[in-house]
């Protein structure tokens, strides 16, 4: 299931939750392409299967979002 987050036209925006958030090339993909701290916010493009894009081929577990 994907699900595109909007407001209005432009893109959620969400907060970082754990103190080192992963953000990895794919779901659940094995590569740490680099980790964003606490508090940091990002621009949610869509969410698919508890995972989040923040970024072309950049994906953050969901649960570490708020």
């Amino acid at each position: 299931e994907i699900t595109t987050r909007l407001v209005g036209s432009e893109m959620c925006k969400e907060t970082a939750t754990a103190a080192l958030l992963n953000v990895r090339n794919k779901p659940n993909g094995n590569i740490i392409l680099y980790r964003v701290p606490n508090n940091t916010t990002v621009s949610v493009m869509k969410t698919k299967n508890n995972w989040t894009q923040i970024y072309n081929n950049r994906w953050v577990y969901s649960k570490y979002l708020k």
